[in-house]
């Protein structure tokens, strides 16, 4: 989720270098957008049909267990403070699941 809050951080600052603020509206319509695409496109991503395929769908990547639990770690504040500011902008599509 966090190159979900990069784009939209990039198209809010793209929006505002007009001559006229976009509305807050218009601004929640396009994060809602951005977010529903990232979505889409994690949920691309297969997770296993058994169980017994499990393991070698983790296989696929680097020390699956290792890998996991670092990047959980390093990434719950930003999914803390994120989940908080979509909340705040009213913006649920772009809420953490």
């Amino acid at each position: 989720m966090t190159r979900t809050v990069a784009l939209a951080v990039a198209a809010f600052a793209l929006t505002g270098c007009g001559s006229s603020s976009p509305s807050l509206s218009r601004l929640r319509r396009q994060a809602t957008g951005i977010c529903q695409r990232a979505l889409a496109n994690s949920d691309r991503i297969q997770p296993p049909a058994l169980p017994s395929a499990t393991a070698r769908f983790l296989r696929r990547g680097a020390d699956p267990v290792s890998a996991v639990k670092t990047l959980q770690r390093r990434l719950a504040p930003t999914e803390s403070a994120e989940d908080a500011a979509w909340h705040t902008l009213d913006i649920p599509a772009c809420a953490v699941r």
